[in-house]
């Protein structure tokens, strides 16, 4: 997993202006994990947002889509030969 890219996408968050509230209030309306049914490593992440003003109003919803795949193949760490052998036929 890309963990550092992963934690960073984590990290961030939407940000919103008003008219009257200098830093409206950010509310996590909701955070759902989905799992790839295919891959085990695989999975997407939505995560909503809103905003809140001092007179309680709602700002439209803010949704961020994360989406973690695997499309990388392992990587042989055997070196080539290693696992060669020239062996007498007496010694069978």
């Amino acid at each position: 997993r890309d963990a550092v890219n992963i934690a960073a996408a984590l990290a961030e968050a939407p940000t919103a202006m008003d008219n009257c509230t200098a830093v409206p209030a950010l509310h996590l309306v909701s955070d759902v994990t989905t799992p790839d049914g295919s891959c085990g490593n695989a999975y997407v992440r939505v995560r909503t947002w809103n905003f809140t003003d001092g007179c309680g109003n709602t700002s439209a919803d803010f949704v961020q889509t994360i989406t973690v795949i695997d499309d990388t193949e392992p990587v042989v760490t055997t070196a080539a030969g290693s696992l060669d052998h020239t062996l007498q036929c007496s010694n069978l």
